[in-house]
C-alpha cells in the first residue's frame, strides 16, 4: 500500500492507493518490467489517477458540504446566506492556474448545486480592491470580475451587480438588507 500526500491541493488530502503492481508482488508473483519506458508510463498513469482521484474526493467534500448546509437549513424553511458560494472556488482556481480536474469538477458542482435565489456581485474598481486586498494582480482582479458575471450569465442565474461607489459598509449592508426583505416579504 502506498500513502500518496497530495501536493497540488490545498488541503494535505492522504490517499491509500493498492496498485496493481504491488497486489502482484504480494501475491509472489514475479513481475517483470522491460525498461525504463513502462515504469516511467506506469509512474505518470499512477500520478495522473492519484491527482484525478484527490481532485475529486476534495470537491466532492466540499460540494457535500455545502450541500448539506443548504438542505438543513433551506428544508426548515430557513434562509440561507453565504459570503461566497461554489462559483467563487471555480473562479479562484482557474485564475490561480490549479490543475484542470479540480476546475472540472467545481464547474460540475456549480452546475448541480441548488442555485441561489439572490445573488449580489460587488462591484468596485480594481485599483480600489487590490488597495483593501493584495491577494490577487490589478489583472487577475479584472478576470475575476469578468469570471463572475460570464459564470452567472452561463448558468443562467439571476444577480444583482451592486456598484460599490465608495458608499461605507453600513449604507451596503442597509441595501442589500433592504433587497433581501423587498424579495421574502414581495415589496
Amino acid at each position: 500500500m502506498a500513502a500518496i500526500k497530495n501536493k497540488s491541493a490545498s488541503t494535505s488530502t492522504k490517499l491509500h492507493v493498492i496498485h496493481h503492481l504491488e497486489y502482484k508482488k504480494s501475491k509472489k508473483t514475479k513481475l517483470k518490467v522491460n525498461n525504463k519506458k513502462n515504469s516511467k508510463k506506469s509512474n505518470k498513469f499512477i500520478w495522473n489517477l492519484k491527482l484525478v482521484i484527490v481532485s475529486f474526493y476534495d470537491e466532492f467534500i466540499y460540494f457535500k458540504n455545502i450541500n448539506k448546509i443548504i438542505n438543513k437549513y433551506h428544508n426548515h424553511g430557513l434562509i440561507v446566506i453565504f459570503d461566497r458560494y461554489i462559483y467563487d472556488r471555480h473562479i479562484d482556481l482557474k485564475i490561480n492556474k490549479r490543475n484542470k480536474i479540480s476546475i472540472f469538477f467545481t464547474k460540475l458542482s456549480c452546475i448541480l448545486l441548488k442555485k441561489p435565489t439572490l445573488t449580489f456581485i460587488l462591484n468596485d474598481d480594481s485599483q480600489k480592491i487590490y488597495s483593501r486586498n493584495k491577494e490577487y494582480k490589478i489583472s487577475e482582479i479584472r478576470e475575476y470580475k469578468k469570471s463572475i458575471i460570464n459564470l452567472c450569465d452561463a448558468l443562467s442565474i439571476k444577480y444583482e451587480l451592486v456598484d460599490l461607489n465608495n458608499r461605507d459598509t453600513t449604507e451596503l449592508s442597509d441595501y442589500i438588507i433592504n433587497k433581501i426583505n423587498a424579495k421574502l416579504y414581495n415589496f
